[in-house]
């Protein structure tokens, strides 16, 4: 069971970062009130339509 999960996790860390170099989304680290824990916030990209310029 944990080499199943810790293959999901890698799997998604992979996409994580295909995703990111394609501009898709953006990662930001965010830490909490207590400066010990760490979390990346994953914002996603407004989609930039060349036909309507946005």
């Amino acid at each position: 069971m944990k080499k199943a999960a810790s293959k999901d996790l890698s799997k998604l860390r992979l996409y994580d970062k295909k995703l990111e170099a394609l501009g898709i989304i953006r990662q930001v680290a965010m830490r909490r009130k207590n400066m010990l824990q760490i979390a990346n916030a994953i914002i996603i990209q407004p989609v930039k339509d060349e036909m309507s310029g946005l």
